[in-house]
């Protein structure tokens, strides 16, 4: 039993990773995979309602985008709220907001209709994906903390994924709208677990002085019944920084790396977004199958989800600077690789791979993301590194239509591809490592208000 002042950085650092931080863990994976379904729903359906409304593939291009801007503006928002009254209710009204507006969705009668209501879902999943990246980050150990942030990760392809499957079967049947409305209610139902089942975080109770009350129960269930009482004294060893968030990621030398992190994710989100959507075109105007062209392009995923977990199992033990920055190197590798394939085998393998290396590092940088910052502005640093990424995932398709409309070989194409992926193994080299891979003590503490 202790009785005294209690560093809960250094109490959840040293305790074993426990049942009810991998419930923790597993509401975050939930929430991802209902990120995942939802970011990339509208692709499931876009055929159907091009032959329902009579519509040109061209006059659905705005709606793609949509929800990608919406993602975009509802992350820059959401961090900075999220760093002001907290992870959990940030992440809670995210998910309801994107819920409901996916059932709004459904209800939909036209391609204006229809594009409003993206954008307004996209404020939903971009509120929700930085900042419970923040909040699983203060609850996973530091020793662990990049693995159990990229097995939470692997969330956003897997939910993409079984979205695609789960489309292709209802659809037919229940028409298009089915999958809005799953896509809904799906979230309402994980939302509402979520209310009894996701802890808010510890550390930042702490940092902002709220009731020592909601700090022992938890705190207990990491470290064992009776560690802690409501007599302690608790702290963080990082400031308490007051004021605008934002300010503060460009401060105390954090200018650097929160640069040079924003540059990783608008590359890697740029290159996942080029591929994911002119690969199957790419690959069918170079003389391979549809049927062919679609399996390799959804091998980048399948090697994605491998990828996250493997890079972050590695970046925990290895200074993931250098993990992730080799990887990013590979992937250019690969990239040239896949300009010059001629069969149906090799050009799989080498997508699978070439998914594990540039997913596996894009989602291994949310961790990064997560680890950059102290406590009092980890949701800001988290989201505005995703919703400036973001705009790399609105920009590479376009990239992509430009090179596509130019009539450049396909070598060529995945040789643009090859220098994005180095201009973000350049960036990961020059991080600051000492703010990416150790703990970070600030020195000052931060009490709990009696």
């Amino acid at each position: 039993m202790s009785n005294g002042n209690v560093n809960v950085s250094k109490l959840i650092d040293d305790s074993p990773f426990t049942l009810f931080q991998t419930v923790t863990i597993i509401v975050g994976f939930l929430l991802l995979a209902l990120d995942g379904y939802d970011a990339q729903i509208i692709s499931f359906v876009a055929p159907a309602i091009e032959k329902v409304w009579h519509t040109s593939p061209a006059s659905l291009a705005p709606i793609f985008s949509s929800s990608l801007v919406g993602l975009a503006i509802g992350a820059l928002i959401s961090g900075p709220v999220a760093d002001r009254i907290g992870r959990k209710s940030t992440v809670l009204i995210s998910v309801f907001v994107f819920g409901v507006l996916s059932l709004l969705t459904a209800t939909a009668t036209n391609l204006t209709g229809l594009l409003i209501l993206r954008f307004l879902t996209g404020f939903g999943l971009g509120g929700c994906m930085g900042t419970v990246t923040a909040l699983m980050a203060e609850y996973a150990p530091q020793r662990i903390r990049k693995t159990v942030l990229s097995i939470m990760w692997t969330g956003f392809p897997v939910g993409a994924t079984v979205g695609g499957i789960i489309s292709t079967q209802i659809i037919p049947d229940l028409g298009w709208e089915s999958v809005f409305y799953l896509g809904g209610i799906a979230p309402i139902v994980v939302g509402l677990i979520a209310i009894f089942g996701l802890p808010e975080s510890i550390r930042f109770i702490v940092v902002r002085g709220r009731n020592k009350a909601r700090i022992v129960l938890p705190l207990n269930r990491i470290a064992g019944a009776g560690t802690v009482t409501a007599q302690d004294e608790f702290y963080v060893p990082e400031p308490n920084l007051k004021g605008f968030p934002v300010k503060y990621l460009f401060t105390e030398g954090r200018a650097r790396n929160t640069i040079l992190v924003w540059i990783v994710f608008f590359m890697t989100l740029l290159l996942i977004y080029f591929l994911t959507n002119w690969m199957p075109t790419l690959l069918k105007g170079v003389g391979f199958p549809m049927s062919k062209a679609l399996i390799a392009a959804s091998m980048l995923q399948g090697g994605g989800i491998v990828g996250t977990i493997v890079l972050g199992s590695m970046s925990d033990r290895q200074n993931p600077k250098v993990i992730l920055g080799t990887s990013s190197i590979v992937a250019a590798i690969l990239l040239v690789v896949l300009g010059y394939m001629h069969t149906v085998v090799a050009l799989i393998v080498v997508m699978f791979f070439a998914g594990f290396f540039i997913i596996g590092v894009q989602s291994n940088m949310n961790a990064i993301a997560a680890t950059v910052y102290p406590t009092s502005v980890r949701s800001t640093g988290s989201s505005w590194a995703l919703g400036f990424g973001r705009i790399g995932s609105i920009v590479g398709p376009l990239i992509g239509g430009l090179l596509v409309s130019l009539k450049w070989s396909l070598s060529s194409i995945f040789m643009v591809g090859a220098i994005v992926a180095l201009i973000a193994a350049i960036s990961l080299g020059l991080l600051n490592r000492k703010q990416i891979d150790s703990r970070a003590y600030y020195g000052e503490q931060s009490h709990v208000a009696e």
